[in-house]
């Protein structure tokens, strides 16, 4: 009576410690995820960006023909390369958002079924211990599958 009081306390504090190890975890990864994944974007795709523009903008002024036609274009270039880098930066923050929602729901669910099925798992395998000498009586079996379950 005593060890299965113990062994129910010992599954309730499970259960718990897994809604709470799920929950705490998946408010960590999201902020963490949603800092780190901002700024590598952000900083990724800036200079991705920056490269690629500055090599079409040499470009560009290279095969232009005449010198308001060139300004005009780097002028439009590097209005676009601002607007790329604004866009950039917010796509990556709405990226990093959706990531760590995602991933938060996802490791949340998992951690609580996983943790979940766990105490079940050893409560069973528990109770297959100390009933083991009572299974020749419950379903007799060959002495040679016996000496395996021993």
């Amino acid at each position: 009576m005593i060890t299965s009081l113990k062994k129910l306390k010992q599954y309730y504090l499970s259960i718990y410690l897994s809604i709470y190890l799920s929950i705490y975890l998946s408010i960590y990864l999201s902020i963490y995820l949603s800092i780190y994944l901002s700024i590598y974007l952000s900083i990724y795709l800036s200079i991705y960006l920056s490269i690629y523009l500055s090599l079409s903008l040499s470009l560009s002024l290279s095969l232009s023909l005449s010198l308001s036609l060139s300004l005009s274009l780097s002028l439009s270039l590097s209005l676009s390369l601002s607007l790329s880098l604004s866009l950039s930066l917010s796509l990556s923050i709405s990226l990093s958002i959706y990531l760590s929602i995602y991933l938060s729901i996802y490791l949340s669910i998992y951690l609580s079924i996983y943790l979940s099925i766990l105490p079940i798992w050893t409560i069973s395998r528990d109770i297959e211990i100390i009933l083991m000498p009572y299974y020749e009586i419950i379903a007799p079996v060959s002495g040679t599958h016996m000496q395996k379950l021993k």
